[in-house]
C-alpha cells in the first residue's frame, strides 16, 4: 500500500451541494464517493491517493460545512472538515458558480486563513466560457481573500487539467510526491468491518486506530460512504 505520510495532503471543503464529491471522483478518476443531490450525503472524511503529471498527493473529500448548524450530525461533519483542514498542506474551497456566494463561504474562508494553510478558490459548475467570464468579473469571490478564483465544471471535466496544474504549482517542489519515490506494501492485510446499523462499527474503528476519524452517532445510517483507513500495528499494515 502507498505510504500516505510521505506525500502532500489536499482537502476539498465547502458548504453542502457545491460538488465536492463530484470533484473528488473526477480527480481520482473513479466513482468512489457517493454523489447525490440531497444535502449531507457525505459525512466522514474520505481519503484517496491520486497523481497528476507524475506527482502524487492524498486527496480528502469532506461533508458540507455548515458553520452555524447545531444538530449532532452537522456539528460532527463540521468537526471532520476542520480536522481535514488541519492535516492538509493545501485546502481547496469549492463554491458554486450558479448560486454564488453565501455568508457560509465567508466563514469557511476565515477558518482556512486562521489555519494558515496554502489554499485555492475553486468555482464549480462553470459549464461554459460565459460562466468563466462571469466568475472572473465577479468581485464577490475576491472578498473571500483566497486569491483568484479558478472556474471548473467537475461534472463535465471542464478546466480540470488546468486546475490540477494549479494544485501542483501551489504545493511546490518541497514534497516527496514523485510516483517513483512512493513505497508500496506488498503484504497489506485488508479488513472490512460490517454489521447492521448502530452496533458500533465506527466506534470500533476509531478505537483501533486511536483517532476520531469516523463520525459516531446514535442516528442509524450515520456512515454512508465506505471509508478506507490506513493502520499499522507492530510494523504490519
Amino acid at each position: 500500500m502507498k505510504r500516505i505520510n510521505r506525500i502532500p495532503v489536499v482537502s476539498i471543503v465547502g458548504r453542502p451541494n457545491v460538488g465536492k464529491s463530484t470533484l473528488f471522483n473526477r480527480i481520482i478518476g473513479r466513482q468512489d464517493a457517493i454523489v447525490h443531490g440531497t444535502p449531507g450525503v457525505t459525512r466522514d472524511r474520505h481519503y484517496e491517493i491520486t497523481d497528476w503529471n507524475g506527482k502524487q498527493f492524498v486527496l480528502i473529500d469532506t461533508g458540507g460545512y455548515m458553520p452555524d448548524a447545531s444538530d449532532e450530525i452537522n456539528v460532527a461533519i463540521r468537526e471532520q472538515a476542520q480536522f481535514a483542514i488541519e492535516e492538509s498542506d493545501l485546502v481547496i474551497l469549492l463554491v458554486d458558480a450558479v448560486s454564488g456566494l453565501t455568508t457560509t463561504e465567508l466563514q469557511i474562508s476565515d477558518t482556512i486563513k486562521r489555519a494558515r494553510k496554502k489554499h485555492l478558490l475553486c468555482v464549480n459548475k462553470a459549464d461554459n466560457e460565459n460562466i468563466d467570464l462571469d466568475v472572473a468579473a465577479n468581485k464577490d469571490f475576491y472578498k473571500l481573500g483566497l486569491g483568484k478564483p479558478k472556474s471548473i465544471s467537475a461534472l463535465n471535466s471542464r478546466n480540470i487539467g488546468d486546475f490540477l496544474d494549479d494544485i501542483l504549482s501551489e504545493l511546490g517542489d518541497g514534497f516527496r510526491g514523485n510516483v517513483e519515490d512512493i513505497e508500496y506494501e506488498k503484504n497489506i492485510i485488508k479488513l472490512a468491518i460490517i454489521g447492521k446499523p448502530n452496533v458500533g462499527k465506527s466506534s470500533y474503528v476509531n478505537a483501533v486506530i486511536g483517532k476520531n476519524k469516523h463520525i459516531v452517532s446514535d442516528v442509524p445510517g450515520t456512515t454512508r460512504d465506505s471509508i478506507d483507513t490506513d493502520f499499522e500495528y507492530n510494523g504490519i499494515h
